[in-house]
């Protein structure tokens, strides 16, 4: 959730588990309150047959950055199925812009390439990429201890 102005926007995902055919979609707020929001559908969409890089990710897990000297507004996701990507946006926000083109943010070059939950941030003359690498779901209900013990 972010807040820029005097508008709430809220980035979501769209998506079923295993699944590339996901989307972000974007609701707006003035106020947070329930029946406030406006759902302005999906920004982006992908799958095997959008073009790249949606034809490889999977759109999930977005970020809202704003970059504080530039101004320009941009969307970062990560994607499970091919690292983390940024589209720039419009300056309503509402769309991704295709020029410049998306610029991919992280590379691991051995499949799969688990990179989610991207957050951007700057400090100084810096900017960090934080996000979540690895696959989840493996949990094993039988590999742990007996409650009580370590």
């Amino acid at each position: 959730m972010h807040k820029v102005g005097d508008t709430y926007y809220c980035y979501y995902a769209v998506s079923q588990f295993g699944s590339q055919f996901s989307s972000i979609g974007l609701a707006t707020s003035k106020t947070l309150r329930p029946g406030s929001w406006v759902d302005h559908g999906a920004v982006l969409t992908s799958n095997t047959t959008a073009p790249s890089p949606l034809n490889i990710t999977n759109a999930i897990d977005a970020n809202l950055f704003i970059d504080p000297k530039t101004k320009i507004p941009y969307l970062t996701y990560g994607s499970f199925w091919s690292d983390i990507w940024q589209f720039q946006l419009a300056k309503d926000l509402l769309s991704v812009v295709w020029t410049p083109a998306p610029v991919q943010l992280s590379l691991d070059p051995v499949s799969p390439q688990a990179e989610e939950g991207a957050y951007l941030s700057r400090h100084d003359s810096w900017y960090y990429l934080w996000y979540s690498h690895g696959s989840c779901c493996g949990y094993n209900v039988s590999a742990l201890p007996a409650p009580g013990q370590e």
